[in-house]
């Protein structure tokens, strides 16, 4: 079952329509496939015969004339896995691609390479999203007022975060301190605060940070013109930081529980 925090878009959205696919059908030329395979950077291609799909070859194995694999369930996955699932499989299997299957039918291939694509991008938007929004809600149950909040700025990012309220006022938009605040603000008042990195869980200052480290991912995640994933460590890192976030979600479900019973 889908996590309550878990976006709702599946591999169904990012993955390639199986009409759209490079195909080799038996005993066509390999030549021209792989050729096209090339162009298109595709590392497996999809084996079609007078039935329909009947397996997947390499790249390299079609070029070298060899057989395909047949298609065993391995390579299948439904179309309702959900985007932080398959970021999971393609973190522990990094050089596959799998079809999507639909009932009984196979209607489209994903690849690492989709994980650039929006659906996947806003799924992890919105789990930082979600994380920045509940943490937040836990700063406001525990620290009382705006002077509670002070101890932990400079004094130049405090005097920027009240110039900032004060020209959002100015045009009548009236907004509290913590809307001000960025994720490194708020996380950085978190691992620091000791009844808040407590709620959380977290036995020291240097844990809670590697946790909440999530500024990178963010703003990778905020450029959809540059690659989310380029190498096969940019997905296990992905997974990682999705991960961490699974977990924080948990941790301020329990320190919101707690700090409301207070």
């Amino acid at each position: 079952m889908r996590a309550s925090f878990e976006p709702d878009y599946t591999v169904l959205d990012i993955a390639t329509p199986l009409e759209d696919l490079t195909c080799w059908r038996v005993g066509e030329p390999r030549d021209v496939v792989v050729k096209a395979a090339i162009v298109h950077n595709l590392s497996f291609i999809p084996v079609l015969d007078e039935k329909g799909l009947d397996g997947v070859i390499s790249r390299d194995d079609l070029a070298a004339g060899a057989m395909p694999l047949p298609l065993t369930a391995d390579w299948l996955l439904a179309t309702d896995t959900s985007i932080l699932e398959l970021i999971r499989v393609f973190a522990q299997q990094p050089g596959r691609v799998f079809l999507v299957l639909q009932s009984s039918a196979v209607v489209g291939l994903v690849a690492p390479a989709d994980l650039n694509k929006i659906p996947a991008r806003a799924s992890v938007y919105l789990l930082v999203a979600h994380f920045e929004m509940e943490l937040a809600r836990l700063l406001r149950l525990v620290l009382d007022g705006d002077e509670d909040f002070r101890p932990f700025f400079t004094a130049a990012r405090w005097d920027r975060l009240q110039a900032d309220r004060v020209r959002q006022a100015r045009g009548d938009v009236e907004l509290e301190l913590l809307q001000m605040m960025d994720l490194g603000d708020i996380t950085d008042i978190a691992r620091k605060h000791d009844d808040v990195r407590n709620l959380l869980g977290f036995a020291s200052n240097s844990q809670c940070r590697k946790a909440m480290d999530l500024q990178g991912v963010r703003n990778r995640i905020s450029h959809p013109t540059r690659p989310l994933i380029e190498r096969r460590e940019d997905i296990v890192e992905l997974n990682d930081a999705c991960a961490r976030l699974a977990d924080l979600h948990q941790r301020i479900e329990k320190a919101i529980s707690r700090a409301q019973e207070g």
